[in-house]
């Protein structure tokens, strides 16, 4: 690879709808170090454990709110799975309320 200097521009997706952009500077070599820096960081832990997960998803299911900073303290599969949940809850209430409207 070349010693030419580049300028970089990195998207990481957050949410479904959001993402964090980053900007660097420099040889292929070292953006190609600083994108591996960077996602490794926002990748996130082990998530949080067994018993909490199943608690926010119990809730989810029952209506009830759960805390912003549950989910985000979730690993990327445990988030992935609760928007699954999140989605199948929102079509379940859809065709109750249809039908109760009948």
């Amino acid at each position: 690879m070349s010693d030419a200097e580049y300028t970089a521009q990195f998207r990481f997706p957050t949410t479904q709808f959001a993402y964090i952009e980053i900007e660097a500077h420099g040889t292929q070599e070292s953006l190609l170090e600083q994108y591996r820096a960077f996602e490794s960081k926002l990748k996130g832990g082990e998530g949080v454990d067994d018993k909490t997960f199943d608690v926010f998803v119990e809730n989810m299911i029952s209506g009830q709110t759960n805390k912003l900073s549950t989910f985000t303290a979730m690993s990327p599969e445990q988030q992935g799975f609760v928007n699954v949940v999140k989605r199948a809850v929102k079509r379940l209430n859809s065709r109750v309320e249809k039908a109760e409207n009948l």
